[in-house]
């Protein structure tokens, strides 16, 4: 029972941090909708496959990323065109509910 009690208490800490990221604004269609538009599998309107490995896409996700400059960071990339960076942008900002404040 004390294993569980404190996993139950970890779990509980690990929701109320979330709650108070991007994350707590973000469910599954959004998340996965998201991911289907950068790597060029969505069904519904122009998608491409942006060429971001499965790291940079976890952490854009988790961060939510309001800013170009915070884009540019996430994907550094010295070939990759302003383009890009600014659809990924929009990407954050329309699925993923960016907020300029980051919470």
């Amino acid at each position: 029972p004390r294993r569980l009690r404190e996993a139950d208490d970890t779990a509980k800490r690990c929701a109320e941090y979330l709650e108070a990221t991007p994350a707590g604004r973000q469910d599954v269609s959004m998340v996965a909708s998201c991911m289907d538009h950068l790597t060029g599998k969505a069904e519904a309107g122009p998608s491409r496959d942006l060429g971001l490995s499965p790291d940079q896409r976890l952490v854009l996700v988790n961060l939510a990323p309001a800013n170009r400059a915070t884009v540019v960071a996430l994907v550094d990339d010295d070939d990759r065109p302003d383009g890009d960076v600014d659809e990924i942008l929009d990407l954050s900002k329309k699925m993923l509910a960016a907020t300029e404040d980051g919470v």
